[in-house]
């Protein structure tokens, strides 16, 4: 039976600070969980029915992982770039408190937005950026980003695409089972511990997945069928638990 949704929002929630609002006063202001509930209202009072939200560029937990966690992700990120660009709005607000330890879990944006959905009855959708290369190039002290930066593009530049441009050659390619893998493992754990009620795979962010010529066309095929079947499995064990 197909899902009743007439309207469906999406964000990628850092509109939320990064676009003045009637809850949001100015570009860049500190992100707050009323803010984050006020940008879910604001979609229910417009008339939508579903809510789609993409926690980050989905390289780097915005969530509590118990497959990447926060605390070895900053370890990491102290070690390879000596503490520079600690300030996202995001990250901090969701793994640090000036008075507290750095990487500790303070905030989950994924559940609160789950709440605020269910708080303003609209079913909540969890959107995954397949591929997103904002700030890609964002790799040495100067530029990197402890939200953005992910361990994988550092420690496996050989999982990149080969050709194209330099904006093209930060994106991952699809080819390797590896880097299929790291994806597979950060998408079953959403799956696995949030009560969502649909999941888009985002592959217009960035819509280049494969380096074309290393590949032929049946083995893209069949590389991203049994990928999808991998997620479609997963949903299909959780929905088993509890019938929904």
């Amino acid at each position: 039976m197909k899902a009743p949704y007439k309207i469906i929002f999406n964000s990628d929630i850092t509109n939320v600070i990064y676009c003045v609002s009637p809850y949001n006063e100015a570009r860049g202001a500190t992100l707050t969980a009323e803010k984050l509930d006020a940008s879910v209202k604001e979609a229910a009072d417009a008339g939508a029915d579903a809510f789609s939200f993409t926690p980050g560029l989905c390289w780097v937990p915005w969530w509590p992982s118990e497959e990447f966690p926060a605390k070895e992700h900053v370890n990491w990120y102290l070690n390879e770039f000596q503490g520079t660009n600690f300030k996202d709005s995001h990250y901090n607000y969701a793994f640090n408190d000036p008075n507290k330890t750095f990487g500790d879990v303070y905030h989950d944006i994924v559940q609160e937005q789950i709440d605020s959905c269910r708080k303003y009855n609209m079913a909540a959708i969890l959107s995954y950026r397949m591929n997103d290369s904002h700030f890609s190039q964002r790799t040495n002290k100067v530029t990197s980003s402890i939200a953005y930066t992910p361990i994988i593009q550092i420690e496996h530049p050989e999982w990149l695409q080969s050709e194209g441009t330099m904006f093209e050659r930060t994106l991952f390619d699809y080819r390797f089972p590896e880097y299929r893998a790291f994806r597979l493992r950060m998408i079953k754990e959403l799956i696995r511990n949030y009560e969502i009620d649909g999941f888009e795979m985002d592959f217009m962010r960035w819509h280049k997945i494969f380096t074309a010529c290393r590949t032929t066309s049946a083995e893209r095929l069949q590389i991203m069928t049994d990928f999808i079947k991998e997620i479609r499995t997963a949903l299909d064990q959780e929905t088993a638990k509890d019938g929904r």
